[in-house]
């Protein structure tokens, strides 16, 4: 299948079909005009395209490309929408090259770079986190349902990784008066306040012996358990990796722990991961000299 093929039978997973009705011919003659070589970038641009478009039409504006298709407009688009730093590039780039082939009066700022690597660790936003956990009750079977539910709670509740969860026990889990424990080969992790009862709630609803499963073998498979699972366009990318980082910035907020008690409950011992850590930390710059005195 080309691209033209693509995009005449593209139908979006994110758009209601009568909403898609509306629209779906200004979206296909505005990408037609920018139609890119491959199959696959043809309906990513269908994809983004159509998703502007509902946004822009969520706030009254017309289906008039002068209107809506401005550098104004698209950069607030990115202010209002959960877009993750790593896949806002794409986005901009897509949206950019439709709009500067549909309109003649737009005044267009150069091209900007590209986003840095690093931003695929950033920390998600209270915003983004309230999305996914919305789309826990969306997901079409009740095993995706359970996995999301699962990697929401053990990333940003407990900061552990791909690998960790991977080979979870339901045994490898307790409960005092007011905590939950994970023990794992390294490390006991407690999770935090606001994510316990949930925690909880994944281990006693595990059907089996691992909390992913007992069917999981290779590393790769719940990669792919991972995959699986149905992220709407408007969401930001699920990744282990931000879930983690999430639940490290949230426990060195609480400024409750010394360095080496954070290193010992986080597993970390790379001071440069630390480093990286710093920039999401607020700084108090009116009490943290005197906190520094001991005051």
């Amino acid at each position: 299948m080309d691209a033209h093929e693509a995009i005449e039978v593209y139908q979006p997973r994110s758009i209601a079909p009568e909403q898609w009705a509306l629209i779906r011919p200004t979206v296909l003659a505005w990408v037609r005009r920018t139609l890119p070589c491959s199959a696959s970038a043809a309906v990513q641009r269908m994809r983004i395209t159509g998703n502007y478009v509902i946004w822009s039409l969520g706030r009254d504006l017309p289906l008039d490309a002068e209107v809506i298709l401005t550098e104004d407009r698209i950069e607030g688009y990115f202010q209002s929408v959960a877009v993750t730093a790593a896949a806002k590039g794409t986005y901009r780039s897509h949206l950019r090259t439709v709009a500067r082939a549909n309109t003649r009066r737009a005044v267009w700022t150069p091209t900007p770079q590209p986003m840095r690597r690093t931003d695929l660790r950033d920390p998600y936003t209270g915003e983004e986190i309230s999305t996914f956990f919305r789309l826990v009750d969306v997901q079409p079977t009740p095993r995706r349902r359970r996995v999301l539910d699962a990697l929401l709670h053990l990333g940003l509740g407990m900061g552990l990784s791909a690998g960790e969860m991977h080979s979870l026990r339901v045994a490898d889990f307790t409960r005092t008066d007011d905590l939950v424990l994970v023990h794992l080969a390294d490390r006991i992790v407690p999770a935090l306040q606001g994510y316990a009862d949930g925690v909880w709630r994944v281990v006693n609803a595990t059907e089996g012996e691992r909390i992913f499963g007992d069917h999981l073998g290779a590393h790769r498979r719940f990669y792919r358990l991972v995959e699986s699972l149905e992220i709407p366009a408007y969401a930001p990318s699920l990744r282990t990796q931000r879930l983690r980082t999430t639940w490290l910035v949230s426990v060195l907020g609480l400024r409750e722990l010394t360095l080496a008690e954070f290193r010992k409950v986080s597993g970390l011992n790379s001071g440069r991961a630390l480093d990286d850590l710093v920039r999401y930390l607020p700084v108090d710059s009116e009490n943290y000299l005197r906190r520094a005195a001991g005051r």
